[in-house]
């Protein structure tokens, strides 16, 4: 006699499609309770449901300008290349781990952005703008010798822009006045102008004729100064241009003539 045997399927129920991560791989069934379900509860796991997904949240762009776009462009096609270029070892920094570096909002990005932008004829109040931002960073961290770099970098930027076309050459004064306070504010070149006496304490090695020049400038701003002022702040911004025409006046009596070329040759034992 033979005995089949009849195999018992197994009853099919529908597969909980939105079970928590942690009950399919235990093969649980999972309750689907948010936002931890009763099986991980009672067991003591860790209910881990993926986070949902926000149809209006958006990428962030890098640029909210298409000023920036255009600064972070200068920079990756001809300003990475002009610095890769004074080492061959510094090819990947700035071809790569600079511009890796930035994301939106990040002080790298904002660096890169504005240097590029400074090294390619921007407006030249935006250029000393940066240069002030990056001498107070320079001081910030310790770096007197730098910070006083770039501050004579912004006082000769004032300088040139001083003697430029559609500016007020009687308006201008060093360190007080802007001859184009439309394009550069008085209070940018008074802010030079209070860091430039620091910058000619210890780190200054501009000419003798450099002082000269400036200190015959600073005197006639002196003169044309009132006997009196309506407020303290024109007294501080006088006392500055003093103590600035002062200092111009003692390093252009306490340094030597710089050498002409033929001095510098026969110095070194050359023929010209």
């Amino acid at each position: 006699m033979s005995v089949s045997l009849v195999k018992r399927s197994r009853a099919k129920t529908p597969h909980a499609r939105g079970g928590c991560p942690t009950c399919k791989k235990r093969h649980v069934k999972c309750d689907q309770t948010k936002p931890d379900c009763n099986q991980c509860t009672k067991v003591g796991w860790k209910c881990d449901y993926p986070r949902p997904t926000n149809p209006n949240e958006q990428i962030r762009p890098l640029f909210e300008k298409k000023q920036e776009y255009q600064g972070f462009s200068l920079f990756r096609t001809r300003v990475a290349a002009q610095l890769s270029s004074m080492s061959p070892f510094e090819l990947s920094l700035w071809n790569h781990i600079v511009l890796q570096a930035c994301e939106p909002r990040s002080p790298v990005t904002h660096a890169v952005i504005a240097y590029a932008l400074s090294s390619n004829n921007f407006p030249v109040r935006e250029v000393l703008l940066t240069v002030l931002l990056c001498t107070n960073f320079e001081a910030l961290i310790g770096s007197g010798k730098s910070a006083a770099q770039l501050t004579l970098l912004g006082v000769s930027i004032i300088e040139q822009h001083l003697f430029s076309s559609k500016n007020d050459l009687n308006r201008g004064k060093r360190g007080y006045l802007s001859s184009s306070p439309y394009q550069v504010e008085d209070e940018l070149v008074q802010a030079f102008g209070v860091l430039e006496m620091f910058a000619m304490e210890d780190h200054d090695n501009r000419l003798k004729i450099t002082h000269e020049h400036y200190w015959l400038r600073g005197e006639n701003d002196i003169e044309a100064l009132p006997d009196e002022f309506a407020t303290l702040s024109e007294g501080e911004l006088a006392f500055n241009i003093v103590g600035l025409t002062s200092m111009h006046w003692i390093a252009s009596v306490s340094r030597t003539p710089h050498p002409s070329v033929e001095e510098q040759a026969e110095h070194f034992g050359l023929n010209m």
